[in-house]
């Protein structure tokens, strides 16, 4: 008897044009408003777009949203910063002249990572 009382009130708020989306919504609240997430989201990457900062820079502080403390590199700590990087992007330049595949585009992803975490190394 119950499951046929549910069953007709969601039949009833359905003709009524409730979405069931919005049901949902009043039951279980997400943490931030739907519609505010994606605006909030291409706002700060286009103001983050606009800030570019070499990497090597002091100033690299500026569009970064996880770490917000940094030390000065030294100019030592900076070149091998670059040098990592560049021979990052060398690999990824000869990975990506031979061709498309699922396993290049792994190749590419764990070069990326390779880097990030030589660089992070480097710079914490």
């Amino acid at each position: 008897m119950d499951w046929l009382a549910a069953g007709l009130a969601i039949a009833l708020l359905a003709v009524l044009g409730f979405s069931f989306s919005s049901l949902r919504f009043a039951f279980f609240p997400p943490q931030y408003p739907p519609a505010m997430v994606p605006a909030a989201a291409i706002k700060r990457r286009r103001a983050m777009a606009e800030q570019t900062v070499d990497s090597a820079s002091d100033a690299r502080t500026v569009n970064n949203t996880m770490r917000h403390q940094y030390r000065i590199l030294s100019d030592e700590e900076k070149a091998r910063m670059t040098a990592i990087k560049d021979k990052g992007a060398e690999l990824l330049a000869l990975i990506e002249s031979c061709g498309n595949s699922r396993e290049l585009s792994i190749a590419r992803t764990k070069t990326e990572e390779a880097v990030m975490w030589a660089v992070k190394h480097v710079t914490a």
